[in-house]
């Protein structure tokens, strides 16, 4: 269980994210940046299944570097990145026989991509929304959330904003421990 939240302001962009990451009740790993990762000139922060670190490196290892300048192209990467843990990596289960679920594909995770361009959320079922200002993925968004919209206007730049927003999260939602890890965008 985690928080990763990524604020935008005055031109700076950053991700920041707690250092714990839960089993249930039990820590898996004390964090240095276990939950965000570099690709390019890249911060990808995700939320959900730990295998997607080890996806992204594998997939980062295998694949030329892609663009992710616009909304569009951060799609097309995810739909990379999904086939290469579908057919390569064997890591995802066939999902349409199941008429419960929707018609798309499911990454049952979450992802928030901080670059020069801009912020994009990556939804479970691979849609991509630009973002503009902040954001928050992980058990602890509501909390996150809430802070963020008190703190945008409240005159700090983004790296205290997304400090404090994970702090918020991890004080208020247990299943979001440790110290706020804040990474800025070159």
């Amino acid at each position: 269980m985690s928080i990763i939240v990524a604020v935008e302001k005055d031109g700076k962009k950053c991700i920041a994210e707690n250092s714990l990451t839960l089993e249930g009740s039990r820590i898996i790993n004390e964090s240095s940046g276990y939950g965000v990762h570099k690709y390019r000139d890249s911060l990808i922060g995700v939320t959900g299944w730990v295998v997607y670190h080890n996806i992204l490196a594998s997939f980062a290892d295998a694949h030329d570097p892609m663009p992710m300048d616009n909304q569009l192209n951060v799609f097309k990467m995810m739909c990379k990145l999904w086939r290469f843990a579908k057919e390569e990596l064997q890591f995802v289960n066939d999902q349409g026989d199941n008429s419960t679920q929707g018609p798309f594909a499911d990454l049952d995770s979450n992802m928030i991509i901080a670059n020069p361009h801009g912020i994009f959320r990556v939804f479970s079922d691979l849609g991509v929304d630009a973002v503009k200002r902040y954001t928050a993925i992980g058990s602890g968004q509501d909390y996150a959330c809430g802070a963020l919209s008190v703190l945008y206007d409240s005159g700090a730049p983004a790296v205290e904003i997304a400090k404090r927003a994970t702090e918020v999260a991890t004080l208020w939602d247990q299943a979001c421990p440790g110290e706020a890890r804040v990474l800025t965008v070159d």
